[in-house]
């Protein structure tokens, strides 16, 4: 890893080194290695022949513990909060306050020797992980390109992905997620992307940054790291993102309706995903050129019209970009993946939800085959208007034809209640449970609601039948990954 020497470690963290030989431990640099770290990893089962091990605090281990066998293992050195005594295990120590920190400052000084990779940054509240796969698959034809793995894009993910780059690659796509003021500036000073890719501004994470125009502000402190002639593309069809104009000098893009990238003769496809035309006109040039986009969904067309300006900026032909765009499926993305069980289509979309991405999913059920099912649990960290959020939901699924509303959670009881009166016209709202239709029964619209997870999981069957498309999304806290599991284990007749 280029420049990542165990002395220029120890001076990025402000270390105080320790050599511990025959379990005695002595102060001072000493001699160090001037070979350069293979890895840098916070997992000790992921050690390796001179890596650099960064011992940090969990819930339940302390990475300190297992320094000894990282060494073993042949690592260079190890940071950690710890102070070696008599008996320590022999090697480099680098101690410092903040185990944490200091895996950031080695990543924001690693990204420094690593200049000339270009970096695009992934921000946005909803559908950061889908365009960041297309993002990536659009630039692959060009370069040899590094994407966070999964959604590692929080202070841990994001250093971790940056210390994976190598001298082989050309261009990182890296994801960028926060949820307070300040987390985007820590993010950005250690990416310091080149181009910067926004998806939208959405109701996420409103306890901490209390309304839209909060998020935007926390958001865009990503403008304050871009490198010189930066580059910000934003999502034109977003009423917030439109609103900007000053990006700190950088290059502004827009795309999306009536901007530079555009999409025009759309061809739903359902579940299948889509086929159109991309259009890119800055105003002095024009080009057409057909995407058939497999992942479903009509906001996937906006993230694939992100990637692909992006693509083009970076200098991708239209044709290659477009070949990997279509590349990409809902497995990739790690969120979104359909499977079936005893004839039943499940659309698994368990991670996370918010407003925007359970609309986005049900638009999706909406256009598939068979009868139409929505298990739905509590989006979390929506501040004084979660009721009414999840109320929307409900209105939202009865108007696109959800046929069986299935939802878990105190604050989904909202959805279940707004879906309830949107079908069947409940004029005093009362809601109550005994006032409610039978839901099992036959031909008809119709809800049911379990205080949590384990109460639905617990009642030991649902009413679902062979041909059903059935969505599974709640936010990550409410586990819902225990419903496909119930079911394909049997705990959950169908």
């Amino acid at each position: 890893m280029r420049g990542l020497t165990v002395g220029n470690i120890a001076k990025a963290v402000d270390a105080k080194i320790y050599a511990v030989e025959g379990g005695i431990p002595k102060e001072g640099p000493g001699v160090l290695p001037e070979r350069e770290a293979s890895a840098v990893v916070i997992d000790s089962r992921l050690c390796e022949k001179d890596c650099v091990f960064v011992a940090t605090k969990g819930e339940r281990v302390d990475g300190a513990d297992f320094i000894g066998s990282c060494f073993e293992k042949g690592a260079l050195a190890a940071i950690t909060e710890r102070t070696p005594e008599t008996g320590a295990a022999d090697g480099i120590w680098l101690v410092v306050e903040d185990s944490l920190k200091a895996l950031k400052k080695v990543a924001a000084f690693y990204r420094e020797k690593m200049r000339d990779v270009k970096i695009v940054g992934i921000v946005g509240s909803v559908g950061k992980t889908s365009t960041k796969e297309l993002t990536a698959a659009a630039l692959s034809s060009k370069y040899n390109v590094l994407a966070t793995q999964g959604n590692l894009n929080n202070e841990i993910g994001v250093p971790i992905t940056l210390l994976r780059i190598r001298d082989c690659h050309e261009v990182a796509v890296v994801e960028m997620g926060i949820s307070d003021f300040g987390e985007m500036s820590r993010l950005g000073a250690m990416v310091r992307p080149d181009v910067v890719l926004f998806t939208n501004i959405a109701p996420c994470h409103l306890e901490a940054l209390g309304d839209l125009w909060g998020v935007l502000r926390a958001k865009t402190e990503i403008f304050g790291y871009l490198r010189e002639n930066g580059m910000i593309v934003l999502n034109g069809d977003d009423r917030m993102l439109r609103t900007i104009s000053d990006v700190r000098g950088a290059n502004l893009y827009f795309y999306g309706s009536n901007s530079c990238m555009r999409a025009e003769n759309i061809e739903n496809i359902g579940t299948e995903g889509s086929r159109f035309d991309a259009v890119y006109d800055n105003g002095e040039e024009e080009e057409r050129f057909e995407v058939r986009l497999c992942l479903p969904g009509a906001h996937m067309i906006g993230n694939a019209l992100g990637a692909a300006l992006v693509a083009r900026l970076l200098g991708v032909g239209s044709e290659d970009a477009a070949k990997g765009l279509g590349t990409v499926n809902p497995s990739n993305t790690g969120r979104s993946v359909r499977e079936t069980i005893d004839g039943i289509d499940f659309i698994n979309d368990a991670y996370n939800a918010s407003p925007l991405s359970v609309k986005a999913a049900i638009d999706i059920l909406s256009g598939a085959p068979g009868r139409k099912v929505a298990i739905l649990g509590d989006m979390l960290e929506l501040g004084s208007d979660e009721c009414k959020l999840h109320a929307e939901i409900g209105e939202y699924a009865a108007k696109k034809g959800t046929d069986l509303l299935i939802c878990a959670g105190k604050l989904s009881e909202n959805t279940a209640r707004a879906f309830e009166k949107t079908i069947c016209d409940d004029s005093d709202g009362s809601g109550e449970k005994e006032n409610r239709r039978d839901p099992l029964k036959n031909g008809e619209r119709k809800s049911l609601w379990f205080e949590g997870t384990d109460e639905l999981v617990g009642a030991g069957e649902l009413p679902l039948k062979k041909g059903d498309t059935v969505l599974v999304k709640a936010s990550h806290g409410m586990h819902f990954e225990k419903i496909l599991s119930a079911v394909k284990e049997g705990r959950i007749k169908l």
